[in-house]
């Protein structure tokens, strides 16, 4: 699939819940916070079972945001929200 494509797909769709698999077999699972032409912005989600021993497996935002080349996706689906 093509960078148009996956620009197309995710245009309006800033805020929703993703998973992305990258060419480098890479795969995320993250909330888009933006994209351009070339580049998707995602904030990933990180599990903090250490810190929450009662709430296993619950997701996090992290604070960083993180690009992926749109030429790099292979396959993204949305997922329900998180929230």
């Amino acid at each position: 699939m093509s960078a148009q494509y996956f620009y197309n797909l995710c245009a309006e769709s800033v805020g929703e819940t993703i998973e992305v698999e990258t060419s480098d077999g890479a795969v995320e699972r993250a909330m888009i916070a933006d994209l351009d032409h070339n580049y998707l912005y995602i904030n990933k989600f990180e599990v903090c079972d250490a810190e929450f021993s009662a709430m296993q497996n619950y997701l996090f935002l992290k604070k960083e945001i993180c690009a992926i080349p749109l030429a790099a996706i292979m396959s993204l689906n949305f997922m329900p929200s998180l929230w």
